[in-house]
């Protein structure tokens, strides 16, 4: 069986919790030039942010999914589940797609 192809709206939700999480952590006293929204885009901000948990929630879901897809792959591939050559393969993998793995 060939490797599943990345899907990329799973990176793009990926990116939307990271975000998420982050604007969660963002306070007017805390980082420095963070402007003062108001007006129905801060009433948006503001209420946004209050959704971090699910953010983190969202990242830890969808990258179990990723990495069980490809433990999947690692048992179709080679019948077991090497945790050694699993993890020194993730280990070594670049951000490119096609490097390594």
């Amino acid at each position: 069986m060939p490797p599943a192809k990345r899907n990329p709206v799973l990176d793009l939700l990926r990116g939307i919790a990271i975000l998420v999480v982050i604007l969660h952590h963002c306070e007017e006293y805390t980082i420095p030039g963070v402007p003062s929204f108001s007006g129905a885009f801060g009433f948006v901000f503001w209420r946004f942010r209050f959704f971090g948990a699910t953010g983190v929630d969202l990242f830890f879901v969808l990258s179990g999914f990723l990495v069980g897809g490809l433990l999947i792959n690692e048992i179709d591939k080679y019948g077991t589940i090497h945790l050694s050559r699993f993890l020194l393969r993730r280990g070594l993998k670049s951000g490119h797609p096609t490097s390594l793995c």
